[in-house]
Order: C-alpha cells, then structure tokens, then sequence
C-alpha cells in the first residue's frame, strides 16, 4: 500500500476530490470533516463510488478531536480545512474574523504537533 495521507476539510471540494483521487491511486487516505454530517454524507459517497476511505470527524479548532491524530503514523498532512468570509473588511464582524484566523492559521498550525 502507499503512504498514509490525512486530509483535513475533506468534506467537500478540493478536499473530497483529492481523497478519492489519491485512494483511487492506492494510497491510505484519511479524509476527516468538519462534522458528523459531513463525515455521513461522505461514507455513503465511498459506497456509491466503490472506494474505501477511512473518515472521521475532526474540528481542527478542538485539542480533544486533534488528539485523535496522535497515534496516526501519517506520511503526508494535507491542511486543508479552511474558512472563509467576503465584503469589506471594515463591515465583517470582529468574530468573524477572529474565527477565521482561528481555523486558518492557528489550528492549522496546532496539527503540525
């Protein structure tokens, strides 16, 4: 088998593309989500698409879900959980941005540990 890749975000776009595109090219992909939901929906797409991906939920914002990577002997860490907002920076509200930056930049970092 090839290397064991954990994609973060992996519940829709580029994230769930790049799952199915790397498992279909034999290599141990680990597809997290946001949330449950995501992580539902995605299994199902597995079986729709005959092709097995190891799915879990992940809130990269949460030390107690980064905890479940610990004891993953990951090769690659593709950090691609994101979010985003748009309109003028002097309109979007403070928390907003301080949650994006949470997730982007801060927890995103957190999962390098």
């Amino acid at each position: 088998m090839g290397k064991t890749i954990l994609i973060t975000g992996a519940g829709s776009g580029i994230g769930r593309d790049a799952a199915f595109a790397l498992a279909a090219r034999g290599q141990r992909v680990i597809a997290t989500t946001f949330d449950e939901a995501q992580a539902t929906a995605l299994r199902a797409e597995c079986q729709t698409r005959g092709q097995a991906l190891e799915i879990f939920k992940l809130d990269i914002t949460l030390a107690a879900d980064r905890e479940q990577l610990r004891p993953l002997a990951l090769d690659v860490l593709i950090n691609n959980a994101a979010i985003g907002d748009s309109g003028s920076l002097a309109e979007i509200d403070m928390g907003r941005v301080r949650r994006i930056f949470e997730v982007n930049l801060f927890a995103t970092l957190e999962l390098r540990g």
